[in-house]
């Protein structure tokens, strides 16, 4: 381990132990200094991770977007953004969404446990998992399951759908079978055409490559679920494809249109957030509903186009508030152990096995039934990584969970990037596109679960496999 490296650690560990020591001993209520303090934190992890992050492989360091990264920016602004609102006065310390003003200075402190123990996992991860069988192969299985369950979709969606008022209501039972093995097997071919084409071409020729059945299912999919009011499978989708794009070709894209893609793409994905409130099939007066409220917003924030992203400050809010305030006991793994089953089976099937409590099933459950107080509830508040890690183990959750996702984040990096060597085994490719692609999601949703979807894919492809060499 290089001096420098071993230096980093060091000093990211006395700032990890000294925020541990300022969590227990901080006093109720809102501390200025202590603020300051927090987001020294979020600059110094910021310049190890752009600095020091790439030693370990062969890494350049144009690849801004790989998998930690923009999991790193996800994390600070989801954990930082409105305590940086409070800081210069756009946002009160009474705001609804801090959920108690009480709760201030041990949820900044809470937020860079986690960001720490993040950044100590990725720098020292040094073994980049590497897999030297040749797993190119033929789609044409896959092709023929993508356009039978993306009829199986078109079947299950309705006019509830169309306007948006199914997701803005109840759970959508109709589509969830078929969307959840259509999403699958759309990231299945997107991994395997990124393993077997390997040449050094244009971002749009690589796209422009693609089976022409799959680009235009592909397509009217994301826009059924645009008008939906449901960005994620269009955030996940892209992501995904850029993930494969340079696994496959090692290329990177300019920090310019990486600044232009994201500020556009931010900003659109709010706005079309936002328009979800309102239920109508018409695009143009969703869009027009999402325009006027985002102009409504666009002054109370230091950064309006990452708001609904950074609202997720709430769980974390909610947790510490549950645990610290209303005393309740922690889950001791409860919530874990559950999205561990529900990775080979469904959740009816752990339910049958494992009966419990609604609010016993998930942290998302749990907050939101917390924080609704048996009364009826009208929407679900989603959780966090750290709150989910929270609730089961307390802070040795966090610091244990964020280090692991800091080590696999790295490694998902290496996968991508690593120029020595290419990773071509099926479950590190299913992991970069299946997990990566939800990088950006990941601070806001919970950890374990979303290894699901990779596993899922891993077993596809493989059958996959073995099925197309028996016709050649």
């Amino acid at each position: 381990m290089k001096k420098s490296i071993r230096f980093v650690i060091l000093v990211e560990l006395v700032l990890l132990l000294l925020t541990i020591w300022l969590y227990f001993i901080v006093p109720n209520g809102y501390n200025k200094t202590l603020f300051l303090y927090n987001f020294i934190i979020v600059v110094s992890v910021l310049y190890f991770e752009t600095k020091y992050s790439y030693i370990r492989f062969s890494q350049r360091l144009e690849y801004w977007l790989r998998p930690s990264f923009i999991f790193l920016i996800g994390y600070l602004i989801v954990g930082y953004q409105y305590y940086l609102d409070v800081y210069v006065g756009f946002l009160s310390k009474e705001a609804d969404i801090l959920v108690s003003s009480k709760m201030l200075n041990k949820g900044i402190c809470f937020s860079s446990l986690g960001l720490l123990a993040f950044s100590i996992g990725n720098i020292t991860t040094q073994k980049a998992p590497c897999s030297f069988s040749n797993n190119k192969s033929k789609y044409t299985f896959l092709l023929i399951l993508n356009v039978l369950l993306f009829l199986w979709f078109l079947m299950s969606v309705d006019s509830a759908m169309l306007s948006g008022e199914t997701y803005a209501s109840t759970v959508d039972e109709e589509t969830i079978p078929s969307e959840f093995f259509l999403n699958i097997i759309q990231f299945c071919i997107i991994a395997q055409y990124s393993i077997n084409n390997d040449r050094s071409i244009s971002f749009f020729r690589w796209i422009q490559k693609m089976p022409y059945i799959f680009l235009f299912t592909l397509l009217i999919y994301l826009g059924i679920r645009l008008m939906s009011g449901d960005r994620g499978p269009v955030i996940y989708t892209v992501m995904a494809i850029i993930l494969g794009y340079t696994y496959s070709t090692r290329l990177y894209f300019k920090k310019s249109i990486i600044i232009i893609i994201a500020v556009v793409g931010m900003t659109a994905v709010t706005v079309a957030g936002l328009s979800r409130a309102m239920v109508s099939t018409s695009l143009k007066d969703k869009l027009s509903f999402g325009i006027e409220a985002y102009q409504t917003v666009g002054n109370i924030s230091v950064s309006p186009i990452t708001m609904e992203l950074a609202g997720s400050i709430r769980c974390n809010q909610l947790a510490l508030k549950d645990i610290n305030m209303d005393n309740s006991d922690f889950h001791y793994g409860e919530f874990q152990l559950r999205y561990l089953g529900t990775i080979l089976l469904t959740n009816r099937v752990v339910e049958l096995l494992f009966p419990t409590k609604i609010e016993n099933t998930s942290s998302a459950d749990y907050l939101t039934i917390k924080h609704f107080e048996g009364n009826d509830v009208r929407f679900g508040l989603g959780s966090s990584c750290v709150a989910d890690f929270y609730l089961d183990f307390g802070i040795i959750g966090i610091l244990g969970g964020m280090f692991l996702v800091g080590i696999v984040f790295k490694k998902l990096d290496s996968v991508m990037v690593d120029e020595r060597r290419k990773c071509t085994g099926f479950l590190w490719v299913s992991l970069l596109i299946g997990l990566g692609s939800f990088s950006i999601y990941l601070p806001r949703s919970v950890f374990l679960f979303l290894f699901r979807t990779p596993i899922y894919m891993s077993i596809v492809l493989y059958v996959n496999k073995h099925l197309m060499s028996k016709r050649d």
